[in-house]
């Protein structure tokens, strides 16, 4: 064989695959992170604004009821219906038996005047007057204009003869108001609770 064909051989031969870096070699592919489930948030409840007492608890909400007529029915507002159906608004000082109101007024009153054409009041009794927040409550209730001798003797006192000449004066009425529900308003929770009565 010739030198020229032996150096042609050579040249055909071949050639030995490059050796891949071992940079690439040691390169692993990057881990995938875990994806957890995303829980969705939980919703929120909105304050109770008004609810209404279980059968357990309406006891409870009675007696908060009455303490604070009994703390602040000196100075009661009742709202009468006036002329033209608007609200009319005064100061009265009311006594309680239990949850019924009454107080002593003038027959010839605007109270009683309006009262004789529309029967539905709303009075509104705050528990004490020398805080700037107390309970209050809201009571919707029917009124009676009593003329009659033995519920004037009985709701007398001596207070009322700076007033009136006697339980027997024709000037003098008692005003009873019976309530069809009751609207405690607590000062600290701002959470409001009513006690219905219609059905007594």
């Amino acid at each position: 064989m010739t030198k020229q064909a032996t150096n042609n051989k050579k040249s055909e031969a071949p050639r030995p695959a490059a050796k891949k870096s071992s940079a690439l070699k040691t390169q692993k592919p990057a881990a995938k992170k875990a994806v957890l489930p995303v829980k969705p948030a939980a919703a929120k409840k909105s304050p109770v604004l008004n609810s209404k007492p279980s059968a357990a608890n309406k006891n409870d909400l009675k007696s908060r009821i009455i303490s604070v007529i009994e703390s602040g029915a000196a100075y009661a507002a009742v709202a009468t219906v006036g002329s033209g159906k608007k609200p009319y608004v005064r100061i009265m000082s009311l006594k309680n038996k239990g949850l019924e109101l009454a107080s002593a007024t003038f027959t010839k009153s605007k109270k009683v005047s309006q009262i004789k054409s529309n029967n539905s009041v709303s009075i509104s009794i705050l528990k004490d007057h020398s805080k700037k927040m107390a309970d209050y409550i809201t009571i919707e209730a029917s009124a009676t204009i009593c003329l009659d001798a033995k519920t004037k003797k009985e709701f007398w006192s001596e207070g009322l003869a700076n007033y009136f000449k006697g339980p027997d004066d024709p000037n003098y009425c008692v005003l009873k108001f019976k309530p069809l529900s009751i609207e405690f308003n607590d000062a600290k929770t701002f959470k409001t609770e009513t006690l219905s009565l219609t059905g007594k």
